[in-house]
């Protein structure tokens, strides 16, 4: 129980950070000039190598972000799915899967209207579609506060 108690908790503090400071691919991309933003763009769509070092050094950090929120967004479904094998918390975890399952649903129907490249769809996404994001994971935040006490017999 230590290890997955340590699981929620890693994930907790992440998605405290995103509800808080906002995603770190949104200002990642920001912060990058636009020239540097159209040649990472170029080097995926043609999947080649980059020859500029910022643009080398802007797709590895990007690709790392992307990767740590893919692998925090499965082992969230993961957490869920032993806490309902336990029978833990039961309503939580449900409320966690359905959570992520929607929000998969919502980010890939708006990079499937936009049309864009990932960099262009993610810098210009609507204001409404951040404040989701935020609140998605202060309620995760929430419910992993919550089944983390519960796990430890705090609550």
């Amino acid at each position: 129980m230590w290890f997955l108690s340590l699981v929620i908790w890693l994930i907790l503090i992440y998605s405290l950070r995103i509800s808080i400071a906002g995603s770190p691919e949104y200002t990642l991309i920001r912060d990058v000039p636009p020239a540097v933003l159209d040649e990472a763009a170029a080097c995926l769509d043609e999947r080649v190598e980059p020859d500029d070092d910022d643009c080398r050094t802007f797709l590895q950090r990007f690709m790392h972000l992307s990767i740590l929120k893919l692998v925090l967004f499965l082992l969230e479904l993961a957490v869920a799915w032993v806490l309902l094998a336990q029978d833990i918390g039961r309503r939580l975890a449900w409320f966690i899967v359905v959570k992520n399952l929607g929000m998969l649903c919502i980010s890939n129907l708006r990079n499937r209207i936009a049309g864009q490249n990932v960099f262009d769809a993610v810098r210009d996404r609507p204001r409404w579609l951040a404040s989701c994001e935020r609140g998605y994971y202060l309620v995760s935040a929430g419910c992993l506060l919550y089944l983390f006490l519960q796990l430890n017999d705090l609550v």
